[in-house]
C-alpha cells in the first residue's frame, strides 16, 4: 500500500476529527511497518487513531494507522488551522542545473507499479542534483471520484521519482521510509503536472530530498519535504 494513501487517510481523519478547522499540513510521516495487501480483492480493514496534542486557534493531531489486529503501520502529525487563518504560500519549483536525458524505460525495474500508478509520462531531466518529470495526477489518470484531500496519484509519482533518483545515486533499489512534511492546495489538475526533486542528503544507503509539484503554467500545487528513501537489503 502506498505511503501517500496513508497520508490521504490521515488528512481525511483529521478533517473528520476537527470539522471546524482547516487541514494545513501533514508532518513527520513515518513508515513503521509496510502493508502488503494479501486480501486486496476481498477487502482489508484498517483504523486511524486520532489524538489531539495541542489546541488554540488551531490544533495539532497525532495520528496512527493500525490494522484491526492492532499492528502500527504508519504515524504522523496533522496541523489544523482556523478557517480564517492565512496560509503560507507554497514555494515555486526551480529547474535542475546540467540535467541529462533519461535513458531507458521508467517502469519495469526499480518502479514495480501497476497500470493505475504508472503516472510518470516523461522524465524531463536527471542529474546528481535531482530529477524532473511530467506526470498525471488523480484526476488526469482517471481515478474514481472521491473526497480527495491530497492528489494521491501525483504524490506517489513524486515518490517514484525519489526511487529513480536514489537508484542513480545509491546504485540499487530502495523504498520510501519517511516524509518530513506535506503541504498542498488541494487542487487536482486534469492536465500534466510538473515535478522537480532536489536532493538534500545522500548517504551510503539513504537519500533525503524535497519535491515540488506545479501546474503546467507554474502554479504551485504541493510540496513534499524531507522525503527519505533507504536501500533494500538485497541492494546493500
Amino acid at each position: 500500500m502506498p505511503v501517500v494513501l496513508a497520508m490521504e487517510w490521515f488528512a481525511r481523519a483529521a478533517r473528520a476529527a476537527r470539522p471546524t478547522l482547516r487541514f494545513v499540513a501533514c508532518e513527520d510521516i513515518k513508515v513503521l511497518k509496510g502493508i502488503s495487501l494479501s486480501s486486496f480483492e476481498a477487502g482489508e480493514g484498517f483504523k486511524v487513531l486520532v489524538d489531539q496534542v495541542s489546541n488554540g486557534d488551531g490544533a495539532v493531531l497525532r495520528l496512527e494507522l493500525r490494522s484491526l489486529s492492532g499492528t502500527r503501520h504508519y504515524c504522523a502529525k496533522a496541523l489544523m488551522a482556523a478557517p480564517q487563518a492565512p496560509l503560507a504560500a507554497l514555494e515555486r519549483g526551480s529547474s535542475l542545473d546540467s540535467a541529462e536525458s533519461w535513458q531507458g524505460p521508467v517502469y519495469g525495474d526499480v518502479l514495480f507499479h501497476g497500470p493505475a500508478l504508472q503516472v510518470i509520462e516523461d522524465v524531463t531531466g536527471v542529474s546528481d542534483e535531482g530529477i524532473a518529470a511530467r506526470l498525471l495526477g488523480t484526476a488526469g489518470r482517471g481515478w474514481r471520484e472521491e473526497p480527495w484531500h491530497t492528489d494521491v496519484a501525483a504524490m506517489d509519482g513524486g515518490l517514484q521519482l525519489a526511487l529513480l533518483w536514489a537508484q542513480r545515486r545509491l546504485g540499487g533499489a530502495s523504498l520510501p521510509t519517511a516524509v518530513g512534511s506535506y503541504r498542498g492546495t488541494g487542487e487536482l489538475p486534469v492536465g500534466p503536472i510538473q515535478v522537480v526533486l532536489k536532493g538534500r542528503v545522500v548517504g551510503k544507503s539513504k537519500t533525503v530530498s524535497d519535491i515540488v509539484f506545479t501546474t503546467s503554467d507554474g502554479r504551485p500545487i504541493a510540496r513534499l519535504e524531507g522525503v527519505e528513501t533507504h536501500l533494500l537489503p538485497k541492494s546493500l
